[in-house]
């Protein structure tokens, strides 16, 4: 026994030594890795980065980009390996891909907002994981950094100047940061990021390669190597450059782009890239394990602009194979309560909803932290049919992707089902919780395809193509319910939100727990559990554990909405609860409120107090520079409307002037919306309504001087003061 022991103690003593020589080992091979990476790169024999004076035409311009270089490397391999044929027992090959992607910028510094913004650069050296079927994947990045004198000097900065850091769970992760010593207005800096991927098994997620950057760019340039083995589509967007494509002595594609002098810059509000920003959404495919291959892609070789039928077509033939499987997944009692719900609920647009909220219950009862969209959407057009309610099918794409008609890569889509009979949709959309039939706002607006053949649902059926509504101002909602009482020179504040239609979306995922979700179904899907004895055996241990930490966390969230709120910490949070969470039509906002102390509102001025009631608006935002010219049209989140109600009880003895509410009233309408406000005394109050509206979710850019108009007077009134008078 005591041998068995010694050995067994040998054995972690050895593991141990191992766990460490390999640590060491792999901070060695980093560092290695990463100055070749750094010789390497330096030495490329590039004109453009040679060129460092600023045109005088730039001169203004707080940043010019000199050159811009991308470069993607994508090789595949396919090895023996006996993992692969105990894992999937039809292969002895291992197919591997690689992709090296290199992206580097020369940066001439016009004055201090640039000097601040390129001086400090924080990444993660190294990344590891796994992907959905368990190959592991693992990263490397390296930061190059030269600074350009005006006299031409060269400095690299050295490795001595970058900090290491770890964070993560147990400190795994490695980081570098880098504060660039002696870089100043007037130089310039050439900069790189150099990214080496490894997968296995797994096809590399779509490249969006931009032309159009922050700041004008006098060259721009886009090279790729991709594997002969790779299937390529790419679809140019929104005025591109031309591609070029040809093939190395190896057989390989070689694509190359360039665009000269592009002086638009990509503004930094309300601005959608993949519908604006001239660009290449490239996806390269390769065949894999694990993994439906579409038909598109079987045929190797390079396709431009690829028909996007073709490419819907797969996306129907994709649903058509997984329905099978989703249609009930992990609960099938659904179907027995889908029929129930036929018998009891003769209305049809109340029994779905009623379903609705029943499949987005049982993943919250079941898988609280695993929720997905395509399989939610599958099971409920599959539950409307048990439950005899008529619907169709239908796919989309999200404000960060192309319209459906210009499709480029089949997993882009996001799924919805839709009522035959009225103009509901439904989104298998999470983690907002929504009132059933509301449209999130990524979705609205945006191009759609239904699938009209009751015969044949999904692939080579009868399809149609519609625009998704677009909600109204009048539809999202922040209502802030404002009580201020002072203390002193410390305001208490009870504030109470109620935000509708899309605003849910800004901070219910935040301040919410698993629980408030939970708790906000259980009457109507009449559950008399709390989601901790409900999840019981069902829930591994890491569940739980991430359920009470998310409790924990709860509190910290409202502290931060506090600070975005008002633009700094609150002194004191005093109580917060969530009222309402807004997923039934009954109840169809999401209710918050907190109580919480301020410093800074209140000035004593001999026997008066000066109040800072503007800011009870809160820290609004403001352009200014640059961001004030617009060249592109405005695409947001939402129409929407912001109200404030605001109650200041006045201190016994004091009041307000006529004058000083008056200074109070502001109204400024326009073509994209609206600032009004009006305040009044009565009752010992000193009473405000305040209203910002934006009328639309696009705007025109002819339409940007009216939506200045309105941030500008709704920024200055957080300025306006009112004197309370003994």
């Amino acid at each position: 026994m005591k041998k068995v022991l010694c050995r067994i103690a040998w054995a972690i003593l050895l593991l141990f030594a191992a766990v460490e020589h390999t640590s060491a080992d792999s901070k060695k091979d980093y560092k290695e890795f990463a100055d070749a990476t750094r010789k390497r790169i330096w030495a490329m024999d590039m004109p453009q980065f040679k060129k460092h004076d600023c045109p005088a035409k730039y001169k203004t311009e707080s940043a010019i980009i000199l050159a811009n270089y991308r470069d993607v490397e994508m090789v595949r391999s396919a090895k023996f390996s006996w993992g692969t044929l105990m894992r999937q027992g039809q292969s002895f090959k291992l197919r591997k891909l690689y992709c090296n992607d290199l992206h580097r910028v020369l940066i001439y510094i016009n004055d201090d907002v640039a000097l601040k913004r390129f001086s400090e650069f924080d990444y993660r050296t190294t990344t590891t994981g796994y992907s959905n079927n368990g190959w592991r994947e693992k990263g490397k990045v390296v930061l190059g950094v030269r600074i350009v004198k005006p006299d031409g000097t060269i400095k690299e900065i050295s490795t001595d100047d970058y900090v290491s850091a770890t964070e993560g769970k147990k400190d795994k992760q490695e980081r570098q940061k880098l504060a660039v010593p002696g870089l100043e207005v007037g130089d310039a800096i050439d900069v790189f990021v150099y990214e080496s991927d490894e997968f296995a098994e797994h096809n590399y997620d779509p490249f969006f390669f931009k032309f159009k950057e922050d700041y004008p760019v006098l060259w721009n340039r886009l090279h790729c190597d991709i594997d002969k083995d790779f299937t390529v589509l790419y679809r140019s967007l929104n005025g591109a450059p031309k591609v070029t494509e040809s093939t190395d002595k190896e057989g390989n594609y070689v694509l190359d782009a360039e665009m000269l002098n592009q002086e638009k810059c990509t503004p930094s509000l309300w601005y959608d890239e993949t519908l604006q920003t001239p660009g290449i959404l490239l996806a390269a495919i390769c065949k894999v394990e694990g993994e439906q291959r579409p038909d598109c892609a079987k045929k190797k070789g390079i396709t431009a602009n690829p028909d996007p039928k073709l490419i819907q077509r797969d996306v129907w033939r994709l649903i058509g194979i997984r329905y099978p499987v989703y249609k009930y997944g992990d609960f099938p009692e659904l179907k027995k309560l889908a029929k129930q719900a036929k018998k009891d609920i003769p209305d049809e647009t109340k029994r779905a909803d009623y379903i609705y909220d029943l499949v987005y219950f049982y993943h919250l009862k079941y898988w609280f932290n695993y929720y997905r969209d395509t399989r939610v959407a599958l099971q409920y057009y599959t539950l409307l049919k048990d439950a005899g309610i008529p619907a169709v099918f239908g796919i989309t794409t999200d404000d960060n992707e192309a319209d459906v008609d210009k499709l480029t890569y089949w997993l882009h889509t996001r799924w919805f089902v839709k009522l035959r009979n009225s103009e509901k949709y439904y989104f298998g959309y999470g983690p907002v919780s929504v009132v059933p039939g509301e449209i999130p706002s990524e979705f609205q607006g945006k191009k759609a395809i239904l699938s009209i053949d009751e015969k044949k649902p999904f692939e080579d059926g009868k399809y149609q193509t519609i625009t998704l509504p677009v909600s109204k101002a009048s539809d999202n909602r922040d209502v802030a319910d404002i009580r201020v009482t002072l203390n002193g020179t410390e305001v208490t504040i009870d504030r109470t939100e109620s935000q509708s239609g899309a605003l849910k979306e800004l901070w219910q995922t935040d301040l919410c727990t698993p629980d408030n979700l939970f708790d906000s179904y259980k009457q109507r899907m009449k559950e008399d559990k709390d989601l901790a004895t409900t999840l019981g055996k069902r829930a591994t241990r890491s569940r739980e554990a991430s359920l009470k930490e998310v409790r924990k966390q709860q509190i910290d969230d409202f502290k931060k909405e506090i600070k975005y709120y008002q633009g700094e910490d609150a002194k004191e949070l005093l109580s917060y609860k969530i009222v309402t969470i807004g997923n039934s039509p009954d109840s169809a906002a999401f209710v918050y409120n907190m109580r919480y102390t301020l410093d800074g509102l209140v000035k004593k001025a001999g026997s008066n107090i000066v109040l800072s009631v503007g800011k009870l608006i809160g820290d609004v935002q403001k352009i200014e520079g640059n961001d004030r010219k617009r060249d592109a049209d405005i695409n947001r989140m939402c129409a929407r409307q912001t109200e404030w109600n605001i109650a200041v009880d006045l201190p016994a003895g004091y009041k307000v002037s006529a004058e000083g509410l008056q200074k109070l009233n502001t109204n400024v309408q326009n073509a994209a919306g609206a600032f009004m406000a009006t305040a009044k005394s009565e009752g010992g109050k000193l009473l405000l309504h305040v209203v910002k509206r934006y009328d639309h979710k696009n705007e025109p850019v002819a339409n940007w001087q009216a939506l200045l108009d309105i941030v500008d007077a709704c920024y200055a009134y957080t300025a306006r003061q009112v004197v309370l008078k003994k």
